[in-house]
């Protein structure tokens, strides 16, 4: 009875895995038909945006579409795969305005079969608005020991597809128009460091966007600031011995500062003991925050911009208490 229950078994695992290796064997060799309908949808591109859409392919196997491009003719060996997708439509963006481009689309299965490329559509991109101006633009003076006086611009990077640069205009007048005679540079970056500025110089600014069309929108926004000169202390005067716990510090007025910040340290790089505001040039500090016959260091911020960092810095000058 063993022998007779044996023998079945073994042939039909035989014939199990036969079966098996006869459906692993079979391989789709069919591409896909190739995709139609393939059109350039006009009110949908411009600015240097292309936009394709195309029919559905019917193949119960579909994987996604490859599409092709051209920028140098219908030539078979120009066209190279750019993007694949499973959608029936396609924004190409970031594209030149000199260039015509050619597109063909195929589609493919889930085994890697491939269709024929569709006939082929072509358009050179039209340039229909002038971008934004750039947003945020904030400018801040500085003059900080050790370096030369600048001053920094900075904003949010525009989100056109079809940006080129943005052109940086400057002039001594709050009045003044974007154009050749007041161009200071151009740049890709979202700051730039004017170097070329004089201390106690209010200096205005415009940033303007351009487009890789050439299009420019020079109605924008005027920015500026000043680069304050070193605050000058005057009192209590540097290796001062003081006769109070409760000194007034003095320096000379700096023209241009909306406020001023004195800190005292408690060496010359030390940790912060006391700070101030004020508008005025001078302050009391009225706070039990000085020991007794100790030294102490003291400086003063200035600031051209409310919220913003410090414009100018003093020297560092000691004092000693009583």
């Amino acid at each position: 009875m063993k022998r007779l229950l044996f023998i079945p078994l073994i042939i039909f695992m035989i014939g199990h895995f036969s079966c098996d290796s006869t459906v692993e064997s079979e391989e789709d060799l069919d591409a896909p038909e190739v995709p139609t309908g393939l059109q350039i949808i006009a009110g949908e591109s411009g600015d240097g945006e292309i936009k394709l859409s195309w029919l559905e392919n019917d193949d119960n196997d579909l994987d996604e579409y490859l599409i092709y491009r051209s920028e140098n003719g219908d030539v078979a060996n120009e066209y190279e795969k750019i993007t694949e997708t499973e959608e029936t439509e396609y924004l190409d963006v970031g594209l030149e305005y000199d260039i015509t481009y050619y597109y063909r689309i195929s589609a493919i299965d889930r085994d890697d079969n491939e269709s024929e490329k569709s006939g082929p559509v072509s358009i050179a991109p039209i340039n229909i608005s002038v971008p934004q101006a750039p947003d945020s633009v904030k400018v801040y003076g500085h003059n900080y020991p050790g370096f030369s006086p600048y001053i920094e611009i900075m904003w949010k990077s525009n989100s056109e597809t079809d940006f080129s640069h943005y052109n940086i205009y400057k002039s001594t007048g709050a009045l003044f128009l974007a154009n050749s005679n007041t161009f200071l540079a151009n740049t890709t970056s979202t700051i730039f460091q004017d170097d070329s500025v004089e201390v106690g110089e209010r200096w205005y600014y415009k940033i303007t966007a351009v487009d890789k069309g050439d299009e420019e929108e020079t109605d924008v926004d005027v920015v500026s600031d000043i680069v304050l000169p070193t605050p000058v202390l005057t009192s209590p005067a540097h290796n001062d011995m003081l006769e109070s716990l409760h000194p007034t510090f003095e320096w000379d007025i700096v023209s241009g500062s909306m406020e001023y910040k004195t800190v005292i340290l408690d060496g010359p790089d030390g940790n912060i003991v006391w700070e101030g505001i004020s508008t005025e040039n001078s302050i009391e500090l009225s706070d039990d925050d000085l020991l007794g016959q100790r030294s102490y260091f003291w400086k003063v911020y200035t600031y051209s911009i409310a919220n913003a960092g410090y414009n100018s810095v003093s020297e560092l000058w000691k004092f000693t208490t009583p």
